[in-house]
C-alpha cells in the first residue's frame, strides 16, 4: 500500500505558473489523448488560463516535503443550476498518484461549495476512469446511472447546510472535513441506481457510535426528500415523495408528506407546499403539525399539471414540488420531483414533410399514449393559411400506454411561400369512465421548397432547429449546437455528426451541454443558423454557424469566437464528428494519402486513425469522400488550418484547429468544415475541395488517378517459352504510414 502523500492545499497564484506548467507537462500519460495536445505547457501559459478563468476557486496541492505542485482542481458555477457548482479540471500528477491528493483536493472543494452556500457539486468525467470511482463515491459523489460517460452528482454540501441534518453534525464533526470519517457507504464501480417507494433517489448514511443520520436525495429534483435522525434514542423521520414519479399532464396524482416523531417530546411544525406555475394543487397547502411523542403522521395533497406544462427532460431538473418546513425557530425545505410527459406523444415517421408550391403530400402521425388506460382518441388540426389539410380518421381507440395514429394529407396552394409553415396537432383522449385529457399542441412543421431548396423550422420535441432541403435534413440542437445531416429517405441513409469543443485540455466539458440562443441569417445565396453561447469556463463567446448554401448539396459549418475578456486569450477549436455513417458492408472510403488516393471498405480499421496518423501532412489533400450503393458523400477542409485531423470509419472523426490568439474584443473564425451530400461519387467531393480551397476549377495534376487499395500489389508479366521454371517479380506497396506483415501467397 503506498504511503499518503502531505499536501497543502493553496489558491493558485502567478508565482506557482512556471511549476505547475512543469506539472501539467506530465499528465499527458494519464489523460487520454493527452492533456497538453502535443502543445507543452509554459509559465505563461498558466498565468494566461488561470488569469482570465472564470472560477469559484483554483486550487493547488503543493507537496510540503517538496513544495512543488502535485495535484489541481477548479471549482465553477455549474453552467445550469444556480444552486451548485461543478469541477472542471480534477487531475493529479503521476508521483501522486494512489496518495490521497485528489482526495484531499475534493474535501477541499466540498468545504468551498458548502461555504458558497451551494446544494450540490458535480463532476464528469469520460466513461473508462473507472479507477477514480471509489475516490468519488466516498467524497459522497453519486454515479447518476442516466447520465452519459461518469456524470456525478454530490449531494454532501445539501445535507451539511440543512437545519434538520445540524444536530447531528454539531454533536459529531466539530472540523469541516470531519463528516468525511462519519459518511458509511459501500463502494462499488457501478451506477447508483436506487428506488425507494416508486422514487428514483440516492441514499446516504452517516454513523457515530449510536447516532445516525440517513438522507433521501431525489434524483430528479436534485435535493433531499427525506431525513432520518437518530441522536440516542431521540428519532425524527421527515419524507416526501409522490404517488408516482412519473406524472402525466392532466391526470391527478398525489403528494405526500410524512412525519414520525420517536423523541421524548412533542413536534411542532408548519409545512407549506409551492410548485411551479403549471401545477395546481386541489386541496389547501398548508398545514399546522403537533405530532405527539411516539406518532406519526402523513399528509396527502393532490395536484395536476396543466396540459401545457414544462416537460421532463433528462439531465435538467424535474418540475419540483417543494416541501416547506418550519420546526420551531429552525426552517428546511425537502424536494420532490416529477418526471412530466404529455398525455401522449405525437411525431411523425419521416420526422418532417417536404413539398413544393400546388405540391402534395402525407404525413402519418403516430400518436402513443402514456396514459394507463384505454382511450378514446380525437384529432383536431389547425392549418395556415395556404395548406389544406384532411386527416383519414378523427376518431380512434389507443390501449393502454399503446400506439395509434392517422395519415394527414397536406395540398399546398401554388402561391405558398417557400419556408417552414406549422401545422397544429391537438388532441382529446376520453377514458372509460368519460374522463377528458386534453393533450398539449404539438407542432408539425411543412417545409415548401422552391429556388432557393432551403427552409428552417422547429422540433419542439427534440428541442432542435430543422433544415429542410430536397436530398437532405439538418438538425441543429439547442443543447450543445450540435450538427446532424442525412438523407432519410436514401436508400442507405448517411448521417454527419459535428459538435464542436474549445481547448486545451480537451475532454467532457460543461459548454458541450451549454444552452445556445438561435438567430437565422439569410442572403440570396445561402440561409445561416447561427447557435451561440458564453463558455463557462472563458471569457469567449462561441459561435457554431452551420451555413446551408441554396440550390446545392453543401453545408458549411464554420466556429467563430470572439474574446469578451479584458486581455489576449489563446485557444484552439475542435470539431468533433463520428465518422462516415455507412454500414461496412455497403460503402467504400477514399481518403487523399501522400502516397496516393486510398480505397478500402469502410470497417477497415487500417484507413482510419491511428493507422492513419493525425498529422495533417499525411494528406495530399483536405477531403474524405464515402460511396455507397446509389449516392457519394464527403467532407472537405484546409489541411493548412489545422494541427491535428483524425478519421474514422470514412468520414472525420477530429479537426483541430491551431493555436490562436485573440485580442479584447476579437471575434475571428477558427475552424470549419464543409459536407458535400448527394454526391454522384468521390470526385465530387475532390472537385469541392479543388474549388473551394485549392482555389481553381482546373483538375489539379493526377486528377484522374485511380485510387489504390492499402496493399498495393503488382507484378511483372511472366512469359513461359516451354518446360522449366519461371518467374515472377511482385512488388507490394504499402498505401498508409503504418507498418504491415504478412504472407505473400
Amino acid at each position: 500500500m503506498s504511503e499518503d502523500m502531505k499536501v497543502d492545499i493553496v489558491e493558485y497564484e502567478d508565482a506557482l505558473a512556471k511549476d505547475l506548467a512543469a506539472m501539467y507537462n506530465t499528465w499527458d500519460e494519464l489523460w487520454p489523448g493527452g492533456y497538453t495536445q502535443g502543445v507543452p505547457y509554459t509559465e505563461e501559459r498558466v498565468r494566461k488560463n488561470y488569469g482570465k478563468m472564470d472560477a469559484i476557486a483554483i486550487l493547488i496541492a503543493i507537496d510540503k516535503e517538496s513544495g512543488k505542485p502535485v495535484g489541481s482542481c477548479t471549482l465553477h458555477q455549474h453552467w445550469r443550476d444556480e444552486d451548485a457548482a461543478y469541477i472542471g479540471t480534477l487531475g493529479v500528477s503521476p508521483e501522486a498518484l494512489n496518495k490521497k491528493v485528489g482526495k484531499h483536493l475534493l474535501l477541499e472543494a466540498v468545504r468551498r461549495v458548502k461555504k458558497r452556500g451551494f446544494q450540490r457539486v458535480d463532476l464528469n468525467t469520460w466513461a473508462g476512469n473507472m479507477r477514480a470511482v471509489p475516490l468519488y463515491k466516498k467524497i459522497g459523489l453519486m454515479w447518476n446511472p442516466e447520465g452519459q460517460g461518469l456524470t456525478m452528482e454530490g449531494y454532501v454540501p445539501a445535507i451539511l447546510n440543512n437545519t434538520i441534518c445540524a444536530p447531528f453534525f454539531e454533536r459529531h464533526a466539530s472540523g469541516e472535513e470531519d463528516w468525511y470519517s462519519l459518511h458509511v457507504r459501500e463502494i462499488t464501480q457501478a451506477p447508483d441506481d436506487v428506488m425507494d417507494q416508486g422514487m428514483a433517489v440516492y441514499r446516504y448514511r452517516f454513523e457515530s457510535d449510536d447516532d445516525e443520520l440517513e438522507v433521501i436525495v431525489d434524483r430528479y429534483a436534485h435535493g433531499l426528500s427525506g431525513v432520518t435522525r437518530r441522536l440516542g434514542d431521540e428519532v425524527l423521520r421527515v419524507r416526501t415523495r409522490l404517488s408516482s414519479q412519473h406524472v402525466v399532464c392532466g391526470i391527478q396524482e398525489t403528494h405526500i408528506f410524512e412525519i414520525e416523531n420517536r423523541g421524548a417530546e412533542s413536534v411542532k411544525m408548519q409545512v407549506r407546499l409551492t410548485g411551479p406555475d403549471d401545477v395546481e394543487f386541489r386541496e389547501k397547502v398548508t398545514i399546522d403539525v403537533n405530532l405527539q411523542s411516539g406518532k406519526s403522521f402523513s399528509w396527502e395533497v393532490p395536484f395536476v399539471f396543466a396540459p401545457d406544462a414544462e416537460i421532463f427532460r433528462q439531465g435538467v431538473r424535474a418540475p419540483t414540488i417543494r416541501t416547506h418546513v418550519k420546526l420551531g425557530d429552525d426552517e428546511f425545505e425537502l424536494v420532490t420531483g416529477a418526471k412530466v410527459t404529455p398525455a401522449a406523444d405525437i411525431y411523425t415517421k419521416q420526422g418532417i414533410c417536404r413539398l413544393a408550391p400546388g405540391g402534395s403530400s402525407t404525413i402519418p402521425l403516430t400518436i402513443a399514449s402514456n396514459l394507463e388506460n384505454r382511450v378514446k382518441a380525437h384529432i383536431r388540426i389547425e392549418a395556415p393559411s395556404g395548406l389544406a389539410v384532411s386527416v383519414d380518421r378523427e376518431i380512434f381507440e389507443m390501449p393502454p400506454e399503446g400506439f395509434g395514429g392517422a395519415l394527414v394529407r397536406v395540398e399546398a396552394d401554388k402561391s405558398l411561400s417557400e419556408g417552414a409553415h406549422d401545422l397544429w396537432v391537438g388532441l382529446e383522449l376520453t377514458l372509460k369512465n368519460g374522463m377528458k385529457v386534453v393533450n398539449r399542441r404539438t407542432r408539425v412543421p411543412v417545409f415548401c421548397l422552391g429556388k432557393r431548396g432551403v427552409a428552417v423550422g422547429e422540433d419542439d420535441r427534440k428541442r432542435e432547429i430543422v433544415v429542410a432541403n430536397p436530398n437532405y435534413v439538418a438538425r441543429c440542437s439547442r443543447e450543445g449546437g450540435a450538427l446532424t445531416v442525412s438523407n432519410p429517405l436514401a436508400t442507405n441513409p448517411m448521417t454527419f455528426v459535428l459538435r464542436s469543443a474549445i481547448g486545451p485540455p480537451f475532454g467532457l466539458s460543461p459548454f458541450r451541454f451549454a444552452e445556445r440562443t438561435l438567430r437565422t441569417e439569410s442572403t440570396e445565396n445561402e440561409t445561416s443558423v447561427v447557435l451561440y453561447a458564453h463558455h463557462p469556463e472563458r471569457p469567449l463567446v462561441i459561435e457554431d454557424i452551420t451555413v446551408f448554401e441554396h440550390g446545392s448539396n453543401v453545408v458549411r459549418r464554420e466556429v467563430w469566437v470572439q474574446n469578451d475578456g479584458p486581455d489576449e486569450h489563446t485557444c484552439q477549436v475542435r470539431i468533433q464528428g463520428q465518422g462516415g455513417g455507412f454500414s461496412f458492408n455497403e460503402a467504400r472510403a477514399f481518403v487523399p494519402l501522400q502516397s496516393g488516393i486510398v480505397t478500402e471498405p469502410v470497417g477497415n480499421s487500417h484507413l482510419s486513425y491511428p493507422a492513419v496518423t493525425s498529422t495533417p501532412d499525411t494528406f495530399k489533400e483536405g477531403w474524405i469522400a464515402t460511396e455507397g450503393r446509389d449516392q457519394a458523400q464527403g467532407c472537405v477542409w484546409n489541411n493548412d488550418e489545422a494541427e491535428e485531423i483524425r478519421i474514422l470509419s470514412g468520414g472525420l472523426s477530429n479537426f483541430t484547429s491551431k493555436s490562436n490568439t485573440l485580442k479584447p474584443g476579437e471575434r475571428r473564425m477558427m475552424a470549419s468544415v464543409t459536407l458535400m451530400l448527394n454526391a454522384s461519387g468521390w470526385r465530387d467531393i475532390r472537385r469541392l475541395w479543388n474549388a473551394r480551397v485549392r482555389g481553381s476549377y482546373e483538375p489539379a495534376f493526377g486528377e484522374q488517378e485511380s485510387p489504390k487499395p492499402l496493399l498495393d500489389i503488382t507484378a511483372s508479366p511472366c512469359i513461359i517459352h516451354g518446360k522449366g521454371t519461371a518467374s515472377v517479380r511482385v512488388r507490394v506497396k504499402n498505401m498508409v504510414p503504418t507498418p504491415f506483415s504478412g504472407v505473400v501467397h
